[in-house]
């Protein structure tokens, strides 16, 4: 996801930089792990070539100064990052059989796939849309409103999630946490709902990771908290990204009428 972002941010000059960036620090986490050095390698590559493909087919489709700031261009990220993910996940199921495990290849491949997915449609749009920002000069009052809109996000957002498992886990998050992914979409540029998906993101990965609230709750089979984790993220991001979709198209609509 760091790497898509940036390279679909920076463009096509920074596609070597960012491959080998992503080979190396891929090979040297795998070495601190528990893989061999071939698995490292073919692991590097498999990641490299997923975040060139998925930035290629962005710039492909939408052209070098790419922003999330209507539906088509949301939907077109989308399936770029589900393309480019599926088809690494391929690589990396082959390279796990030939070099580490003998799980399934089928298992491997949904568990790459799904990481990879979610990790390009959590973290790329952040960094995209700061590109965005940094090119661009925004008033102060937005910079004040989206900054504390996320802050109040990050502290109800931690503290829903630790609410220990009962009735409430499944109906109290999305109540609570829609009105302001939807006040962040309606006020404020794409980057700030992008930023806000990321932080419910991190923070259901930090409970479940940690056996906090929910998400935590070691009651559930760890496969089960893995996949509502899972679901529960996409869903957070998805309406965000296509709410701040919509939001733009209808705040551009506005200035051309007023022009016109």
């Amino acid at each position: 996801g760091v790497a898509a972002g940036i390279l679909i941010a920076l463009g096509p000059r920074a596609r070597w930089p960012v491959a080998i960036g992503v080979v190396v620090a891929t090979i040297v986490a795998n070495l601190l792990g528990d893989r061999n050095l071939g698995a490292s390698i073919f692991s590097g590559l498999c990641n490299a070539g997923e975040t060139i493909l998925t930035a290629w087919l962005v710039v492909r489709w939408f052209g070098p100064s790419f922003k999330l700031d209507n539906l088509d261009r949301v939907l077109g990220f989308l399936l770029a990052a589900t393309i480019g993910a599926a088809f690494a996940a391929i690589g990396g199921a082959i390279t796990m059989q030939l070099f580490h495990t003998t799980a399934p290849a089928f298992s491997i491949w949904q568990v790459w796939f799904a990481s990879d997915g979610l990790g390009i449609v959590t973290i790329a749009p952040v960094l995209i849309g700061l590109a965005q920002i940094w090119r661009e000069v925004r008033p102060r009052r937005e910079l004040i409103e989206g900054g504390a809109s996320l802050a109040i996000l990050a502290g109800v957002s931690a503290l829903i999630l630790a609410l220990p498992p009962g009735p409430w886990a499944t109906a109290l998050p999305a109540a609570m946490l829609f009105p302001q992914l939807l006040w962040l979409a309606a006020r404020c540029p794409p980057v700030y709902a992008a930023a806000a998906a990321f932080i419910v993101a991190f923070v259901i990965v930090w409970a479940t990771s940690f056996g906090i609230g929910y998400f935590g709750d070691s009651r559930l089979p760890f496969e089960d908290r893995i996949l509502s984790a899972q679901i529960s993220m996409l869903i957070a991001t998805l309406c965000s990204l296509v709410l701040a979709a919509l939001f733009a198209q209808m705040r551009r609509h506005e200035v051309a009428l007023q022009e016109s």
